[in-house]
C-alpha cells in the first residue's frame, strides 16, 4: 500500500520511468525532490545525475506516451523551416519546429508530460501540435545552435545598419 501511494505522487516523467524500470521508485522520489529543490525539471535532474541516458529516456518516453521517436543527428538543418518558434519559447520549453505542412507542426520535445509547454507552444503558433519525443540533450545542442545563428545574424544586421 506505501509504494502505491508514493508512486501516486510522482509526476508523470518519473512515473513512465518506475513503470518501464528504467528507475526504481526510491531512485525517482529522490531524483523528483531534487528537481523540486533545485526548481528544475525531473528529467534534467535525472540526466544530470546520470541515472539513465537520455537516448533510453526518450525512447521510453515515446513507447510509453505513443508518440514517434526521431534521432536529431538525422535532422539536416537546411530542412528547417523559415519560420520558427520565439526564441525564448524555443528555449524555455525546450521544443523545437522540425517541419510544419498547412496548419500542422511537427515539434520536436524531451518530455511529453510538459502539457504546458505544448499548449504555450500551440497558441503562439496557431497551428496544431504533432509531438515527436527526442533525446534531451540532442535537442538543447539544436537550440544552443539556433540561438548562436540568431544572435550571429542580428549581430550582423546590426553591424550593417552602422
Amino acid at each position: 500500500m506505501a509504494t502505491l501511494e508514493s508512486t501516486n505522487k510522482l509526476g508523470g516523467m518519473a512515473r513512465m520511468l518506475v513503470q518501464s524500470s528504467l528507475l526504481s521508485e526510491e531512485e525517482a522520489v529522490t531524483l523528483q525532490e531534487k528537481a523540486l529543490a533545485l526548481k528544475t525539471s525531473f528529467l534534467s535532474t535525472t540526466l544530470t545525475h546520470k541515472k539513465i541516458s537520455s537516448h533510453a529516456v526518450a525512447q521510453a518516453a515515446a513507447n510509453a506516451f505513443g508518440f514517434p521517436f526521431f534521432d536529431l543527428d538525422a535532422l539536416d538543418s537546411n530542412y528547417l523551416p523559415a519560420k520558427t518558434i520565439d526564441i525564448k519559447l524555443m528555449q524555455t520549453h525546450r521544443v523545437l519546429l522540425i517541419q510544419q505542412k498547412n496548419s500542422v507542426a511537427y515539434i520536436a520535445i524531451s518530455d511529453p508530460t510538459n502539457l504546458h509547454s505544448l499548449d504555450t507552444i500551440q497558441f503562439q503558433m496557431g497551428a496544431t501540435l504533432f509531438p515527436i519525443v527526442v533525446e534531451d540533450d540532442k535537442l538543447g545542442k539544436w537550440i544552443d545552435k539556433i540561438v548562436q545563428t540568431s544572435d550571429t545574424s542580428m549581430s550582423s544586421l546590426n553591424t550593417g545598419a552602422e
